[in-house]
């Protein structure tokens, strides 16, 4: 039996189909789940600290052992005329700035939900920042368009940035200075010093 929810406004090309064995409603999902964040930062209503930032950008694919839900579309070459359709895992490793949500079952940008830029043109795309992507059928391609989109780029420079601080502490420009300010600390001491004994 799956489960199928009803709306005023349908994709009849692409219809959310859940296993048996996972209800939307009872997926354990903790505070890390990329959905609820892109949820509350695009509201106001919280800021991301770096813990759970490193958290999300570390547990942006689903275990192993987790079986994505299936979309259906309508396909002419097959028998019934419909065909399955599911995220690919193959697509996190050519993609990395993407994370899935299993609370929302879809995908979201990283870069544009947690390093969030302006745009030039002042309008977002919706899909993969504000709401889950769901297209599995034209996912390759669609994915491939938001990595060259402007303001895409500059959150990935962003993260990128964020990722290199975090993996080299020693970058941080607050660290170098304490690490300078030491030095300088040290310097001023020996000098005082030698002045003193003399």
């Amino acid at each position: 039996m799956c489960t199928v929810r009803r709306c005023r406004n349908v994709d009849w090309d692409a219809i959310n189909v859940l296993p048996l064995t996972q209800d939307p409603v009872c997926v354990k999902v903790g505070v890390t789940d990329i959905g609820d964040i892109a949820c509350r930062i695009m509201s106001r209503a919280t800021a991301v600290d770096k813990d759970t930032k490193m958290k999300l950008i570390n547990s942006r694919m689903p275990e192993d052992d987790f079986k994505f839900p299936a979309r259906i579309y309508k396909d002419t070459n097959e028998k019934d005329g419909l065909k399955r359709r599911y995220c690919s895992r193959d697509w996190f490793r050519v993609f990395d700035f993407i994370a899935y949500s299993k609370q929302l079952d879809g995908l979201f940008c990283l870069c544009c939900v947690l390093f969030l830029v302006t745009s030039a043109a002042g309008q977002r795309a919706k899909a993969l920042i504000s709401q889950p992507y769901r297209n599995w059928k034209d996912a390759k391609s669609d994915l491939k368009s938001h990595s060259n989109l402007f303001y895409h780029q500059d959150s990935k420079a962003l993260m990128d940035g964020f990722l290199w601080t975090a993996k080299t502490p020693e970058n941080i420009i607050e660290n170098r200075l304490s690490v300078e300010r030491e030095h300088l600390v040290s310097r001023n001491r020996t000098v005082l010093t030698s002045i003193v004994n003399h």
